[in-house]
């Protein structure tokens, strides 16, 4: 239904407001300036293919949730969802607003590539500007997600199903982007040189980074525990195939989207990257690694769940 899609407009209109007004930090040059004000023209077209590809994958798991009868619908799951928990639009519209401050940090003040000193990394975010970046990509999907949770609870229906449904998994994609970045990119050697470097021109690097990258796994935790049921997260929770299914879609379409990057660039993202996709081999072993441990982050939020009651 076309009502689905009206709460897409507020949010996206403010998020490219801000995408719009560049950062004011000091330490930041025009070459800067200009790499942001790319990252604001291809900001349109990002936030409407992350919103596609999440509206589409919480449909997948709400359809999973409906169950194996097939006389047992979406609609009916929607009554059932309706009679057993009141809905919760203050908690939802808190989470909401806390969810865009990750996002709103991305859009201003997160530090662009400097050209004279991280030539590979500027050559990088040439054509995409930040959405090269794995980060930009789930905190956007958390901050549509929990304004699509905030609709659903205001409007009911199936629309609420899909967000229970998808609950589980936009945790683990939360919870992924916490930890990896301070996994692999925060201690790398490469990135103690930026951090140097930034904190000579007076941007918080750290600051910056850890607003960005840590709140996300909160938010995901807290969504379980305060703003949604847990028992009926449980109840409308996709099969684990469906749930394996669609972390894999995400992760390969954002593989998928890299590789096209590296294509037209010649260089990968993130500089760890370098060394871990050499040749053919190498990339099928780091793309089946870094799904294996998504798998792990989605049964570690599984058990979480489960703990919670």
């Amino acid at each position: 239904m076309m009502t689905d899609w009206i709460w897409l407009i507020p949010p996206f209109l403010v998020a490219y407001g801000c995408s719009l007004s560049f950062p004011r930090w000091d330490g930041y040059g025009k070459d800067e300036l200009k790499r942001y004000a790319l990252s604001a023209r291809v900001d349109p077209i990002g936030c409407l293919l992350i919103f596609i590809l999440c509206r589409t994958l919480c449909s997948l798991c709400a359809t999973s949730a409906a169950g194996d009868d097939s006389t047992f619908t979406i609609a009916d799951a929607a009554v059932e969802l309706e009679a057993k928990t009141e809905r919760r639009v203050v908690p939802a519209a808190i989470a909401w607003f806390f969810g865009l401050f990750p996002v709103l940090f991305h859009l201003n003040a997160t530090p662009m590539s400097e050209k004279s000193w991280d030539k590979r990394s500027w050559e990088a975010s040439q054509w995409f500007g930040l959405w090269i970046f794995l980060t930009r990509w789930i905190i956007f999907a958390h901050a549509m997600y929990l304004s699509m949770s905030l609709y659903a609870e205001m409007a009911g229906g199936h629309f609420r199903v899909e967000m229970y449904s998808g609950v589980t998994n936009i945790a683990a994609c939360c919870t992924f982007v916490s930890i990896q970045y301070y996994t692999l990119v925060h201690f790398h050697s490469h990135t103690q040189k930026v951090r140097e470097k930034w904190h000579k021109r007076a941007v918080r690097f750290d600051f910056l980074q850890g607003v960005t990258h840590v709140p996300s796994i909160f938010l995901a935790i807290s969504d379980i525990f305060f703003v949604k049921n847990r028992e009926l997260v449980i109840a409308t929770r996709p099969s684990s195939l469906v749930m394996a299914g669609v972390s894999l879609t995400f992760v390969a379409t954002y593989i998928a989207f890299v590789v096209i990057n590296y294509t037209l660039t010649r260089q990968w993202p993130y500089r760890m990257m370098d060394d871990r996709m050499t040749d053919l081999p190498s990339f099928f072993r780091f793309f089946t690694w870094q799904t294996a441990v998504f798998y792990s982050f989605l049964l570690g939020v599984i058990a979480v769940e489960y703990i919670a009651l």
